[in-house]
């Protein structure tokens, strides 16, 4: 199947070559509002789908990218990124992006089943509020600290908490996880 351009684009945009390391940075422009149900949650149709594009079709799209290399060589693992904000949504705002988070994991768990017998993991990590340069674009230190006062280890994480997690589900030690997710938020969700 060949994947429509603005997923291909949202793939391409998450793609930074020579560091191999995925990251998106595009903002959607504000089209059309639609109101959901009588709570006035205000949804932009441009934003949920762009956020649909780049958080869930560039998943499949990377996968099916890279994956038939795996499995020739009978070895993989697909990590994905995703948010204990789908376990404790904290704000309605949010909405595209928790939705979308939960949509990953959807697929990691339909990717472990279908993948696990080429000997390809697929595994997710599901950070916290982490302080990095994007997040406090968004985040005032005040919500940084209420989501701190939350956690049973009351600390700020950090990106290399993440990475940490990642570097394990890409090691050996992880041999036998598939279709698994680590919550990596200081013990918020405790799931």
């Amino acid at each position: 199947m060949v994947p429509p351009r603005d997923g291909i684009e949202a793939s391409e945009s998450l793609l930074e070559v020579g560091r191999g390391v995925l990251h998106g940075v595009r903002r959607a422009g504000v089209r059309r509002l639609v109101v959901l149900g009588g709570a006035g949650i205000l949804v932009d149709v441009s934003r949920w789908r762009h956020v649909r594009s780049v958080n869930v079709e560039s998943v499949l799209w990377l996968s099916q990218a890279f994956t038939p290399g795996m499995a020739e060589r009978g070895f993989g693992r697909l990590i994905l990124i995703t948010s204990d904000t789908v376990w404790m949504p904290p704000d309605p705002v949010l909405l595209p992006y928790i939705t979308s988070k939960a949509a990953q994991l959807g697929m990691m768990r339909v990717l472990a089943r279908t993948l696990g017998p080429s000997g390809i993991s697929v595994t997710a990590v599901a950070p916290g509020l982490t302080d990095t340069p994007g997040s406090r674009t968004v985040n005032s230190d005040e919500q940084f600290e209420a989501v701190v006062a939350q956690q049973a280890l009351a600390r700020r994480l950090v990106r290399e908490d993440t990475a940490a997690a990642v570097t394990f589900l890409a090691s050996d030690d992880a041999a036998a996880m598939t279709g698994q997710v680590l919550c990596v938020d200081g013990g918020l969700v405790m799931r």
